[in-house]
């Protein structure tokens, strides 16, 4: 629960980042809202950046969550901040003018990302402090990589992440969570990284993005972290037919079977995905499961 009032309309909606989305996700399962205004698109100091009136744990209250923790004890709780400090810099400061000034204006680039983790340091800190005992997972995440690789180069991407994903992994493991952490797209290089940095379970696993094919990543990091995801939704599940889906959640089980392996969907199921498909997925986890007994 947020405290402060945000400006919402049937079509737009504003964050507690000050990000003006349009409205989608409202309204279909199947869609997402749109960031269409960056709140720092014109700063030009990091004073400036430091000046925004960021939001501060006071104003939100997770005790509301404590009763949907307990309704499911029985489970493995999942929660947390999204915590994207990728994502929410270049939405906060505009995308093409994020990527271009990742090397035109450092300075401002790592105040913007050091300052929205002190932010959700402090935020996750007070849902960790609230939820205490009662979550076992905390599953963030930030788009690293495209299909094609790495958004920027890997040297680039330890100058400005890796202390900051350490120090939100040292926190959640502070209170003895798991850390689970998503990114798409192709980020082989960083994943010896981010298993320094303590990511324990990696989502989603883009296995059609550059150097992501799941046999050479359980051969390489299969024995210091646990892949959540793998089954294709760009190609195999929504085209594929039921056999194709089949063939290919048997493969990938047996390439996982003897490594740390959470079977799921590369990507969400989307409205492409026949409910066949979905049904024959899940039949063969059953049958895997049966035959690796």
């Amino acid at each position: 629960c947020y405290q402060n009032s945000l400006t919402v309309s049937e079509t737009r909606r504003q964050c507690a980042l000050g990000i003006t989305w349009n409205r989608g996700a409202y309204d279909s399962k199947f869609a997402v809202d749109e960031a269409v205004d960056a709140p720092l698109k014109h700063v030009t100091s990091s004073e400036e950046i430091l000046r925004y009136p960021f939001p501060t744990p006071e104003l939100f209250d997770f005790t509301c969550l404590l009763e949907e923790a307990e309704q499911h004890k029985d489970r493995v709780k999942i929660g947390g901040l999204w915590t994207g400090i990728m994502g929410d810099s270049y939405r906060m400061y505009g995308f093409e003018r994020f990527l271009t000034d990742i090397a035109l204006e450092p300075d401002l680039i790592h105040t913007l990302i050091d300052k929205l983790t002190d932010v959700y340091l402090a935020l996750n800190n007070k849902y960790f402090e609230t939820m205490k005992g009662n979550l076992d997972i905390w599953f963030f995440g930030n788009d690293f990589g495209s299909q094609m690789g790495l958004l920027m180069s890997e040297t680039m991407w330890c100058d400005y992440f890796y202390d900051n994903i350490k120090r939100l992994c040292d926190l959640a493991k502070s209170y003895g969570i798991t850390v689970m952490m998503h990114s798409c797209g192709g980020i082989r290089p960083i994943i010896p990284h981010l298993i320094r940095a303590g990511v324990e379970i990696l989502d989603p696993i883009q296995i059609t993005a550059k150097d992501m094919q799941p046999d050479q990543l359980a051969e390489a990091f299969g024995d210091a972290l646990i892949f959540h995801g793998a089954l294709d939704t760009q190609q195999i599940l929504p085209y594929g037919s039921p056999e194709d889906v089949k063939r290919e959640t048997h493969r990938l089980l047996s390439i996982m079977k003897d490594k740390g392996y959470i079977f799921a969907p590369s990507q969400v199921l989307n409205k492409d995905v026949p409910a066949e498909n979905m049904a024959n997925m899940y039949q063969a986890v059953r049958d895997a499961v049966q035959r690796f007994a």
